[in-house]
């Protein structure tokens, strides 16, 4: 099967998880082309390491100034800080260039920094992989002893705009993919009519 996976970071040994997934996956026999953002301090060892294991590799350079000026422009609005950071025209066009010159059977969208990268893979069937309910984890933050002040704000806010923001955009996914039965359970508390979830390691 070829599969286009896609990532608003590098997957690497340190990032373990999308690494571990893509590597099974390429083991298995399937064609992985991965599409991923990558600031200017991408490591030059983990593109090395992924480009082994992929059918293609797509880097889209995405600096941190430009992602922390989109985050500072979407204060006001209802989209989280994450996803603002992680928005990128350039990724958009590769996407829709990559879907329209070659033949994938679906697409793999990970984390809600890249969820707002869907509307570009139609009409490609595309499985979400939420990794974890980021609501729950903003409300954690927000109620961790240690926190500052500004801290408690900044993640009040987020939390704020995540609860609403995160079951909208799930509900246009048909599949989700999750790290935890905790998150599971987090994500249908959150959203009792979100797809069918799935639990991946």
């Amino acid at each position: 099967m070829r599969i286009l996976y896609v990532l608003p970071y590098v997957p690497s040994p340190i990032r373990v998880r999308p690494y571990q997934i893509i590597r099974a996956l390429a083991q298995a026999g399937h064609r992985v082309t991965v599409a991923a953002l990558a600031d200017e301090f991408a490591d030059e060892d983990a593109l090395a390491g992924l480009r082994a294991l992929c059918d293609a590799l797509h880097i889209v350079p995405h600096s941190r100034t430009r992602g922390a000026w989109q985050a500072l422009c979407a204060l006001p609005a209802p989209t989280p800080l994450w996803a603002a950071y992680c928005y990128s025209e350039a990724m958009e066009s590769k996407l829709r260039e990559l879907v329209a010159t070659d033949t994938f059977a679906v697409a793999h969208v990970e984390h809600l920094r890249a969820a707002h990268f869907a509307p570009a893979l139609a009409p490609l069937p595309v499985v979400f992989d939420a990794v974890d309910c980021i609501t729950a984890l903003r409300k954690q933050m927000m109620q961790r002893s240690d926190a500052t002040l500004s801290s408690r704000l900044l993640s009040w806010a987020e939390w704020s705009k995540l609860r609403t923001y995160e079951p909208r955009v799930y509900r246009s996914f048909g599949q989700i993919v999750v790290s935890s039965e905790q998150d599971k359970t987090e994500l249908r508390q959150l959203d009792a009519g979100s797809p069918p979830i799935t639990v991946v390691a």
